[in-house]
C-alpha cells in the first residue's frame, strides 16, 4: 500500500526536484540486474542517461563547460 501511494505521489509532480525514474527499465529486452535489487552497467548507464535528461529538461543542469584547449 505504501508502494502504490509513493509511486502516485512521484508521479503527481508536487514535489519539487523528486522524480519519478521507475521506468526508466520498460523498453529494455535484456536483463540489467545483477542480482534481485543491483543494476549492472548497463543499468547504471540507463540511469545515468535518464538522471540527466531529467534534470537537463528541468533547468537543474546547464551544459558542460568548454574545455580548454
Amino acid at each position: 500500500a505504501q508502494y502504490r501511494q509513493m509511486a502516485t505521489l512521484l508521479r503527481s509532480g508536487t514535489i519539487p526536484h523528486l522524480f519519478d525514474l521507475s521506468d526508466v527499465f520498460d523498453a529494455k529486452q535484456e536483463t540489467v540486474y545483477i542480482d534481485y535489487v543491483h543494476v549492472g552497467p548497463e543499468g547504471n548507464r540507463l540511469i545515468a542517461l535518464r538522471m540527466r535528461d531529467v534534470l537537463k529538461h528541468a533547468g537543474l543542469l546547464s551544459a558542460p563547460a568548454a574545455k580548454s584547449p
